[in-house]
């Protein structure tokens, strides 16, 4: 059975037309089964409020879907974790209200320059397009939470959490601090200086984190996290009062 993932961005509601509602936590998960190909979107539904899902939802996803239906703070961030991390695959479509010329220079030279524009009416006549994704290696199964089973109770034990992995993969290695090569967003203007705090999203993993070195760029985190050596990571800011994207980087 082949599997497609995709997050869904911008205007959120589109997802309904596009498979069975399922799973509602930060993260909502819609999937629609045919033939012999699993489709999956998900969105980040704890956004703008909290950027943490949105982060979550870019993560899982080998293609994105994004529907611009207004031109803000929060459309620039979802272009910039876009960006940072490398989501080089979608579709992008916009709403009649937006200033299509101002939108394609918010995207020049970023990944998304390079995805897909469609109208919105075509837009599930062209994810059925998309090739599934095969990645080779061990099996990595990432868990997304834990929860009660009436008569039955917690189906994983409390240990373990959103984010955590079960794999057999040896080239994954358990860090309580980090050394990465950083870029900071150019769009973040606060400075950024040793003790500071932040989040560090690597997958569906995030912690909390201090800056204990600028340059390099080291991190001291508050819970261990599971990542491998290149593997990208985003830092942001939650309480920063504009743009909460503070830049990324790969682990060295």
């Amino acid at each position: 059975m082949r599997s497609v993932n995709f997050v869904v961005l911008g205007e959120q509601t589109i997802a309904n037309d596009f498979g069975k509602k399922g799973t509602v936590t930060d993260l909502t998960v819609y999937d629609r089964k045919e033939s012999d190909i699993i489709r999956t979107w998900v969105v980040p539904n704890g956004f703008p409020e909290k950027i943490q899902p949105l982060l979550q939802a870019i993560n899982i996803a080998e293609y994105v879907i994004f529907y611009v239906a207004s031109l803000d703070r929060y459309t620039g961030e979802q272009i910039l974790a876009l960006d940072m991390l490398n989501k080089k695959n979608g579709i992008l479509c916009h709403s009649y209200e937006v200033d299509e010329t101002r939108l394609h220079s918010m995207i020049k030279g970023t990944v998304l320059q390079n995805y897909k524009k469609v109208d919105s009416p075509n837009i599930k006549e062209e994810l059925v397009k998309l090739p599934s994704v095969s990645n080779d290696g061990p099996v990595q199964i990432v868990i997304d939470h834990s929860f009660d089973v009436k008569g039955v109770g917690t189906v994983i034990p409390d240990e373990v959490g959103g984010g955590d992995i079960i794999t057999s993969d040896e080239s994954l290695e358990v860090k309580n601090e980090l050394e990465i090569t950083f870029k900071q967003s150019p769009f973040y203007k606060e400075n950024i200086s040793e003790n500071q705090m932040c989040l560090v999203s690597i997958g569906l993993q995030i912690k909390a984190a201090k800056f204990s070195s600028i340059s390099p760029t080291r991190l001291i985190l508050d819970k261990p996290v599971v990542c491998r050596k290149n593997e990208i990571c985003l830092l942001v800011r939650p309480e920063s009062t504009s743009v909460r994207v503070i830049g990324s980087g790969k682990i060295n």
